[in-house]
């Protein structure tokens, strides 16, 4: 779930730093969100729900704005579905003490600046890529979660 927020006279988004817990993406930047449950009825559900477990916001104060392109995930055999949505107000954050570490609310400015893109090298299952993504203060944000602000970032600017 890549969800709006009211923030600072402007809008962001809360990412979640993962805990080291998961076997391919612990400690990893990401977006609420996680695996589909036999009682999720789709993957808009699965989103939803996710965020509540994750991150504590209620299902029944999100609007879904629209649902962005998935995006599948070879190392770990994933298909995500991201959703967009908005609350009105910033939420008072619960966190999975299993699953997330800490929240990071990003100014969406932040993510549309340039200079805030960059590259690094990084080490996955012993080899070496060089990853795109966002660097925002100690922060890098890569992978398939940096798709899905690039894919963001492209519609904001086709709107405008």
């Amino acid at each position: 779930m890549m969800l709006l927020i009211p923030y600072q006279e402007g809008i962001a988004i809360p990412f979640i730093k993962r805990t080291n817990v998961g076997k391919y993406h612990g400690g990893q930047i990401a977006l609420p969100g996680g695996k589909m449950e036999t009682s999720d009825k789709d993957s808009r559900e699965t989103a939803l729900r996710e965020c509540n477990e994750e991150i504590g916001v209620s299902p029944d104060k999100v609007t879904i704005l629209g649902r962005l392109s998935d995006v599948y995930i070879p190392l770990s055999n994933f298909n995500i579905t991201p959703f967009v949505g908005t609350i009105p107000e910033i939420p008072n954050f619960v966190l999975s003490k299993n699953e997330v570490e800490k929240v990071i609310i990003i100014p969406l400015n932040d993510l549309l600046d340039n200079r805030n893109k960059t590259s690094q090298t990084l080490y996955r299952l012993d080899q070496k890529i060089v990853a795109p993504g966002y660097k925002i203060g100690d922060n890098f944000i890569w992978g398939a979660t940096a798709m899905m602000i690039a894919e963001l970032e492209a519609l904001i600017k086709n709107e405008l």
